[in-house]
């Protein structure tokens, strides 16, 4: 951990998940919030938003902001002092199988065996430990896609929000000869990717760059280091549907001609809205993973 946050936590409906988040994204521009959301276990159609601030959000704005979208009422925020609650709680968390990946907590070590490839994944602020079903259906399409096409080998990869970095990590340690920028808009997200592969001896201790893992601070994809390095064979967003929305013009002016997107972060639901946006961007749908209520869709930019 490494600074204070706060927490804001709404229960809401399914369908109102992606309004939230686009209402905190423009609420709270200058105080963006780390998003999460969770459907609960007594109620599958009722979820649960965890908005994370690195500063305390404004009460009036917070109150006018839930107001709109028709959820009035009183909020509680909650002051998490910089701990290791985070790790306290994690460290429970079992070893996650998906596909040939094992995403573990330095806990389980002997988990491990020599045929998986093995994802180091320790406790940081809220930016993913790699159990929830987005982040597993997307490790199952990097390994399918691994698989199903092993003479075809990605030598330019982007991951969109990258967080923990698990899914940069995961496609660095399948395709080797791969360059891979992994951005994220919050720093201590991008901090905590770096710890990520560091530990996974993807990057050294000293600087940003080894064997290809590139980790930048980024809003969306406006960052030199995204632009120099575009455009990308595979380009990897796990972040909810509204942005992914709003973002697939960039998004496909990022991915080369006939390279692949994999999205993440979205509804079995929202489905439809994302792939109409990315396919005005020329690209088709491959193959897509459900999990519970998320889906990974896998698509293909045309050629020309």
């Amino acid at each position: 951990m490494t600074g204070d946050s706060w927490l804001v936590s709404v229960e809401t409906s399914r369908g109102l998940v992606d309004a939230l988040d686009q209402e905190f994204d423009i609420a709270f521009a200058d105080n963006p919030p780390s998003i999460a959301a969770f459907a609960l276990d007594h109620d599958p159609e009722t979820y649960r938003v965890d908005a994370y601030f690195a500063s305390p959000p404004n009460e009036a704005s917070l109150n006018r902001m839930l107001t709109s979208v028709g959820l009035a009422g009183a909020v509680d925020i909650v002051h998490l002092p910089a701990q290791d609650w985070v790790s306290a709680a994690q460290s429970f968390l079992p070893p996650q199988r998906a596909g040939r990946f094992l995403v573990h907590g330095a806990h389980s070590l002997e988990e491990v065996d020599l045929a998986d490839i093995a994802l180091l994944i320790e406790a940081g602020q809220a930016f993913g430990t790699g159990h929830h079903e987005t982040t597993k259906g997307c490790l199952l399409a990097i390994d399918w896609l691994n698989r199903r096409w092993p003479s075809r080998t990605p030598l330019s990869i982007l991951d969109v929000g990258t967080g923990s970095s698990v899914l940069a990590l995961a496609a660095a340690k399948v395709w080797r000869r791969a360059k891979v920028v992994a951005s994220d808009i919050d720093p201590i997200a991008i901090a905590v990717a770096r710890e990520t592969l560091v530990k996974n001896q993807m990057i050294p201790v000293s600087g940003p760059r080894v064997r290809g893992v590139h980790c930048v601070i980024a809003n969306g994809l406006h960052a030199l280091a995204i632009q120099k390095s575009a455009p990308f064979e595979l380009v990897i967003a796990k972040i909810l549907a509204g942005p992914l929305r709003r973002m697939s013009r960039d998004m496909g002016r990022a991915c080369a001609p006939g390279g692949i997107f994999l999205l993440s972060g979205l509804l079995i639901s929202q489905e439809a809205g994302v792939l109409a946006a990315y396919r005005k961007e020329g690209a088709h749908l491959v193959k897509r993973w459900r999990i519970g209520d998320w889906s990974a869709l896998l698509l293909k930019k045309g050629i020309g």
